[in-house]
């Protein structure tokens, strides 16, 4: 690297690394389950970026990366993860939860659901 890029150069890394670290955070808030690893691997498969990428492009891209589809999807599975352990610690407070749940909903909800738990 030429001295009068390296400014420039130090500038985007840095940039880049803020973009990456806040992505990072944000799976980890959707999923605490998930390792840094696994996190990182998220964003690899996301951008799919050269490994020779300048630290412009890298940093670009992970400012514009949408991540919202991909957290929501994280939050489902790991809320869902929670409750199914949940209900297999205590059938019966499951069972009243889920009354309780259905209790609450509109009649246009409670036929959605009874809907779909009909074969």
């Amino acid at each position: 690297m030429e001295w009068a890029n390296a400014r420039r150069h130090f500038y985007w890394a840095v940039r880049g690394r803020v973009a990456r670290s806040s992505a990072l955070r944000k799976l980890a808030e959707a999923d605490p389950s998930l390792t840094y690893d696994q996190r990182r691997e998220i964003l690899e498969e996301l951008l799919s970026l050269d490994s020779g990428a300048s630290p412009q492009v890298v940093a670009e891209a992970y400012e514009v990366v949408d991540l919202k589809q991909t957290i929501s999807k994280l939050k489902s599975e790991h809320l869902l993860g929670k409750l199914v352990a949940l209900a297999e610690e205590d059938k019966q407070a499951t069972v009243d939860g889920l009354t309780r749940l259905i209790l609450g909903l509109g009649e246009e909800a409670k036929s959605a659901l009874l809907s779909a738990l009909r074969p």
